[in-house]
């Protein structure tokens, strides 16, 4: 396959990726402020952002002993999480 590409203006826009980091700390500001954690227009979708709302919702449901928090492969779920539980 051959492309052509002639110069000249370039218009559009760029949506860059949202920061994992920071959907971990406003996940976390949620749960400790008792905000609902199921609001998807509020954090970015990830294997490791669904492992901090997982593990969120472990420890904010009532239970009568120590609540398992599955982390998956997630450094920075374990990471935030640890000081947290």
């Amino acid at each position: 396959m051959t492309a052509m590409i002639a110069p000249g203006l370039l218009a559009g826009a760029v949506t860059p990726p949202s920061s994992k980091s920071q959907a971990h700390r406003l996940l976390i500001a949620r749960a400790l402020a008792g905000e609902n954690l199921d609001d998807p227009a509020h954090r970015a979708d990830s294997q490791d952002i669904q492992a901090t709302s997982r593990c969120l919702a472990a420890l904010c449901a009532p239970s009568s002993g120590l609540p398992l928090l599955d982390c998956g492969e997630s450094g920075s779920t374990l990471r935030f999480l640890i000081p947290l539980s």
